[in-house]
């Protein structure tokens, strides 16, 4: 059970990090 959670806490923390840049790059984009 551990090892799952840690491995949706990882899947998770990398998905919002991606979310984050995906919105820098949108927004740089728009202010272009």
């Amino acid at each position: 059970m551990n090892s799952i959670n840690v491995s949706q806490l990882t899947s998770g923390i990398y998905f919002v990090s991606l979310l984050s840049q995906n919105r820098k790059h949108t927004t740089q984009i728009i202010k272009k």
